[in-house]
């Protein structure tokens, strides 16, 4: 009588102690690859503002990596961490190697007419296109305050050698245009509100939208290798 007595008594203990559907749910880890595009002093440069495109890019992934850290449900990893160059190939290689979920490839864009501004998203995969999309129509909007016309140029296939080699979802995001003068001026802030920060949190934003609509990653051949239990399966 006694044995069956403890029994019920830590039956409850049991059950209590099994975690509910949301409680798995909200310790989700995604592994996000950030690539901060070019280094080196590479890429597109605007002379009125000694700004170089990869210094801006690693900052930009820099301040996107805090967020996605702050937030609990990623890990990040990036392709550069300081200013040295990486080929394409380091770049898919590094972000294949860890198996990540998505890979998110940021850039400046330049034109040869200083007059527009505005944003882009290219791909290459069908998987691509899909994350791309998501990055775009969270990003233009939140970016899309500025005193002169900023324009949507869309998403474009782009037979980029991270977008075609790469394992899983990948988009390279041409966020603003540094060849405008009005840009750049704003670009040159490193501040807390600046708009670099407005880059990285409309980043952080799609890519909340996007695990939020695919909560597998997208079913590409990633898998994010989570090393802190309990992960995404």
């Amino acid at each position: 009588m006694r044995n069956y007595v403890l029994l019920l008594l830590l039956i409850p203990v049991f059950f209590l102690s099994l975690p509910t559907v949301s409680s798995v749910y909200a310790q989700t880890v995604y592994l996000v690859c950030l690539d901060p595009g070019h280094g080196g002093n590479s890429g597109a440069f605007n002379p009125s503002y000694n700004l170089w495109e990869d210094e801006i890019n690693l900052d930009a992934a820099n301040r996107l990596k805090n967020l996605l850290l702050a937030d609990g449900k990623y890990r990040v990893e990036m392709t550069r961490t300081d200013n040295s160059f990486k080929s394409n190939n380091d770049r898919y290689t590094f972000c294949n190697s860890i198996s990540a979920d998505i890979l998110v490839s940021i850039h400046v864009n330049s034109s040869t007419n200083p007059s527009i501004d505005g944003s882009m998203a290219l791909y290459f995969k069908p998987g691509d296109k899909i994350l791309a999309k998501q990055l775009l129509d969270v990003l233009f909007p939140a970016l899309n305050n500025t005193d002169w016309t900023f324009t949507n140029f869309g998403l474009s296939k782009y037979a980029s050698g991270v977008l075609l080699k790469s394992d899983m979802p990948a988009a390279m995001m041409e966020t603003v245009m540094l060849s405008h003068d009005g840009e750049a001026q704003l670009l040159s802030d490193t501040g807390e509100t600046s708009r670099r920060e407005q880059v990285a949190q409309a980043l952080y934003d799609g890519i909340e939208a996007y695990f939020a609509g695919n909560p597998d990653g997208g079913g590409g051949n990633g898998g994010g290798k989570c090393q802190d239990p309990p992960c995404r399966k």
